[in-house]
């Protein structure tokens, strides 16, 4: 009944924190609330049904649906050997060299700051000595092909 503008949900203009809980202490949840709107007063009254529509698209964006398709395989979750090589290469190419040496045993060489892609292509650094992003990885991708 009440709104959440973090994740924008309008909930129903003037019903805050206070009012949604007594409203749903007496009449259990939203439909029940509709179904005796003639029992509200004033303003309020006029507010609910006014914005009928608005509470209803409010109930709907905050329910989690849990009613979705969901493929379980328990025997996906075995631990298998994994491809060394391929999680070498990845710790490389991410330079964590931390995690090669706690999970080979050996430190991965560093680049050369001057290099992009492995030596592919040299980018000189700015003034700060910083590469620009966007060209670097324009040229690594040049070079792939």
């Amino acid at each position: 009944m009440m709104g959440d503008a973090s994740d924008n949900i309008p909930g129903i203009p003037g019903v805050g924190d206070k009012t949604a809980k007594k409203l749903l202490a007496l009449y259990d949840n939203m439909e029940g609330l509709y179904l005796h709107t003639h029992e509200l007063k004033g303003k309020q009254k006029e507010k609910v049904e006014a914005n009928k529509d608005l509470a209803f698209l409010s109930k709907k964006l905050a329910t989690i649906n849990i009613n979705v398709p969901i493929e379980f395989n328990s025997n996906n979750l075995i631990r298998k050997e994994m491809n060394k090589d391929a999680v070498h290469s990845l710790f490389e190419e991410l330079e964590f060299r931390r995690l090669a040496e706690r999970w080979f045993g050996k430190d991965i060489p560093k680049r050369d700051d001057s290099f992009v892609g492995g030596g592919l292509a040299k980018v000189k650094p700015s003034k700060t000595g910083q590469i620009d992003l966007f060209v670097a990885e324009e040229i690594r991708v040049k070079n792939l092909f």
